[in-house]
């Protein structure tokens, strides 16, 4: 998949052409993660400067790995491990949208642990949460746990989506391996706290496990996504 920044795209016509140029070995790689998205990491550049841990008494690691379990993407990722308190890893973006589609990888290192995925606000509150709990179990906001819908397998990666997601209160989206998980066909409100605008991604445990990161993406939410359309001849 090939991701593009541009200043904008009509809703309707005109279309916009995009040029991509290919095959000159001598060009300089232009590409930025950094540069097309609100946040990116891939864990490719190791320390990790996006990253704060917390401190005092709730302690572990970030480092990073190159196997057990393979990248999802590249040819690093990171694992975080829990020795101590209530251990947080914490990313901040300048750019705080109020509407935001947040995307990563992640899997757990084993079934007894508990790990949690989270979208936060300037002021620290908790807007859209994932868990790898104990019993292999993920669960989500409000304490809903997928028991029928997802028991995840150590060591394998778990690729999520969060779409629509508000700084106010309201419905959004969530994917797990590309399929909509919530919300469901009856109505479902998977947070009702106003967060204010999203700014952190967090990653936290309160026991000693370790979890897996790889590629994290957050981008702008569009309620209408814009469409391929033919793709021309080479020229």
């Amino acid at each position: 998949m090939i991701w593009v920044k541009i200043p904008s795209i009509p809703v309707s016509s005109p279309a916009v052409t995009i040029y991509m140029y290919y095959g000159n070995s001598g060009a300089a790689a232009a590409s930025s993660g950094d540069n097309t998205f609100i946040f990116f990491d891939d864990f490719e550049t190791y320390p990790f400067t996006k990253w704060t841990a917390s401190t005092g008494p709730n302690t572990g690691s970030m480092t990073q790995i190159s196997s057990s379990p393979a990248p999802d993407h590249g040819s690093y990722c990171a694992k975080i491990t829990r020795t101590g308190g209530t251990f947080t890893e914490t990313a901040t973006f300048t750019s705080s949208p109020t509407v935001a589609i947040v995307e990563y990888s992640a899997g757990a290192a084993q079934t007894n642990q508990t790990w949690q995925m989270q979208v936060l606000s300037s002021t620290s509150a908790i807007g859209p949460s994932l868990e790898f709990t104990t019993a292999a179990h993920l669960r989500y906001n409000n304490n809903l746990q997928f028991s029928t819908d997802y028991v995840y397998t150590p060591t394998t990666w778990y690729h999520f989506k969060e779409d629509n997601v508000s700084a106010s209160a309201g419905n959004y989206y969530l994917y797990i391996n590309g399929s909509v998980v919530r919300p469901t066909a009856t109505a479902y409100t998977p947070f009702t706290a106003t967060i204010g605008n999203i700014n952190k991604i967090m990653f936290s445990s309160g026991n000693n496990s370790s979890m897996y990161v790889d590629i994290i993406k957050v981008r702008v939410y569009a309620a209408t996504l814009p469409t391929l359309g033919t793709v021309g001849a080479e020229e």
